[in-house]
């Protein structure tokens, strides 16, 4: 399964027959202004200063940059390479009186002239998963270095997977997709190579398939590193004090120095 961007670029975990599917049914499946209520509190209480300039590289439907524009002091600039996702998060925005003008860079390819420009950098809702090559993983996470001012901060999160591929996934409903009243999520297939998930939409029926790469226990904390970040936390469902093993969601804030 790939998802061509764009910009002529591809991305695994995403079948491009999937995309539209998926994209009508994440805003219900994120439940916007319950994530926005525990994300954005957290976002900021970790940022450098009390406005920062953040690239969310990873618009999705629009969640993590729509609760920065509406509940803090933040400018952001979105970036999104999925068109219908993109589609959808100008639709939510304007919901909301918020206009919406996004870059589509791969993330494995940003441009030099972005360089050192923000203050953070958000890459949230278990995204980075979608990248299978653990060298464009690694690209990945130097770019989102490189674009991060003296004092930036990059935060980042990935499913708990090493639940998963116990076979003990679970959702509560609290943390990151928040939906699950609506959107009900299972696993259909887990292995040390990929976890598919199926989505399905309880009122209209709609079904779609997402395919990640599940990392193992401390990989992508070791990444990080890898990438260039010094000084890296870990928090487990946005509490630095937590359980490994009973948290839903792994969320870093990196730093370069």
């Amino acid at each position: 399964m790939q998802k061509q961007t764009r910009r002529g670029s591809t991305l695994p975990g995403y079948d491009p027959a999937e995309s539209k599917r998926m994209a009508r049914m994440w805003p219900d499946f994120v439940k916007m202004e319950k994530r926005m209520g525990k994300e954005v509190p957290f976002i900021m209480a970790n940022a450098p200063n009390q406005k920062p300039l953040v690239f969310d590289a990873c618009l999705g439907c629009g969640a993590t940059t729509i609760g920065l524009r509406l509940k803090s002091g933040a400018s952001v600039v979105p970036n999104e390479i999925d068109p219908d996702m993109l589609d959808v998060a100008i639709s939510e925005a304007r919901k909301r009186d918020i206009r919406i003008r996004a870059l589509s860079h791969d993330w494995r390819s940003i441009p030099s002239h972005l360089q050192g420009m923000f203050d953070m950098v958000t890459c949230l809702g278990n995204s980075l998963t979608l990248i299978f090559e653990q060298e464009g993983r690694l690209r990945a996470l130097r770019n989102f270095a490189s674009l991060l001012s003296p004092k930036g901060a990059l935060v980042i999160d990935e499913r708990n997977y090493p639940r998963i591929l116990e076979g003990r996934f679970s959702q509560s409903g609290e943390y990151v997709y928040c939906g699950i009243d609506k959107v009900a999520c299972r696993v259909v297939h887990a292995d040390e190579t990929q976890v598919i998930m199926e989505y399905e939409h309880l009122q209209s029926g709609d079904r779609a398939l997402l395919r990640m790469y599940p990392f193992k226990r401390g990989e992508l904390h070791g990444l990080l590193r890898e990438a260039g970040f010094e000084n890296v936390r870990t928090f487990g469902d946005y509490q630095e004090r937590f359980s490994p093993d009973n948290v839903e969601f792994f969320t870093y804030v990196a730093r370069v120095r």
